[in-house]
């Protein structure tokens, strides 16, 4: 069975293969287990699927903080409220790798920057503290709140389990070897402003970064970074997908800016 999201401004569409991929909205007030949630402000942002469990995901929304499913999207509840001290989840991810815990960890991240982890499928967290200490964090901002930054991405290395890579927007790229237990500060050499971070299981140290101030990638784990920027008409980047097969092929969504990359008459 093969289960796919999209998220919306207030909800989420599911295709499910057992029902010939019809379409149905999900995370409505009608098939979520918590009280007090708002529908009108659900406000998704994220989305990642359990590798072990095809039925499990987790979607973090703008207002009204992180949820999970165990049935594709059929009912949701809310999951993290007495830890994860902001309703504003930004990001989520879920090791592709797996550990000696019963479920694989999985990264939540929130605006302000805050990164939470858990080794349980989200019964529990933790919160990774020392990521807010880096010497970049005093400089860490987001144009459009300036007052204000989050975690944009959380990438879990696909060849190594101690390895996770996030990119706060708007300030840095930074990684932890430790799984989150302390951390590395960002390249100067590297992207400021990634959007979206990649690894990929056939080229170990490999990065690949979709950023607002270009494409980039490293090949040694974000010691050293190259910008091939050839044949790109666009320079604001926002999506990136690596082929699963073939490392050498990849492909970006892009922009001339923030303003064409966000705004609906850009799509054309």
């Amino acid at each position: 069975m093969t289960t796919i999201m999209m998220g919306l401004q207030n909800s989420i569409l599911v295709l499910n293969s057992s029902d010939g991929f019809k379409i149905h909205e999900s995370m409505k007030e009608s098939n979520l287990q918590s009280k007090g949630f708002d529908p009108l402000k659900t406000y998704p942002q994220c989305i990642s699927f359990d590798p072990r469990s095809p039925d499990r995901a987790y979607c973090g929304t703008f207002g009204n903080g992180l949820w999970r499913t165990d049935d594709g999207g059929q009912t949701w509840s809310n999951i993290g409220r007495d830890v994860i001290s902001s309703p504003h989840v930004m990001s989520v991810a879920v090791s592709s790798l797996n550990s000696r815990h019963t479920f694989n960890k999985v990264y939540a991240g929130t605006e302000p920057s805050g990164l939470y982890i858990s080794n349980d499928g989200g019964d529990s967290w933790v919160r990774m503290d020392s990521l807010n200490a880096l010497p970049s964090s005093k400089s860490w901002s987001f144009p459009p709140r300036p007052w204000t930054h989050h975690i944009r991405w959380i990438e879990p290395d696909s060849n190594n389990p101690d390895y996770v890579f996030v990119a706060i927007e708007a300030g840095a790229l930074v990684q932890s070897h430790d799984g989150g237990k302390t951390w590395l500060d960002r390249n100067e050499q590297g992207p400021y402003d990634t959007h979206t971070l990649v690894t990929h299981p056939r080229a170990p140290k490999r990065l690949y970064s979709s950023a607002g101030d270009g494409y980039f990638e490293s090949f040694d784990y974000g010691e050293s970074w190259i910008r091939p920027m050839e044949g790109l008409r666009h320079s604001y980047l926002n999506g990136l997908a690596v082929d699963s097969g073939d490392p050498e092929v990849c492909v970006v969504s892009a922009g001339m800016g923030p303003g064409e990359a966000y705004a609906a008459e850009g799509g054309e």
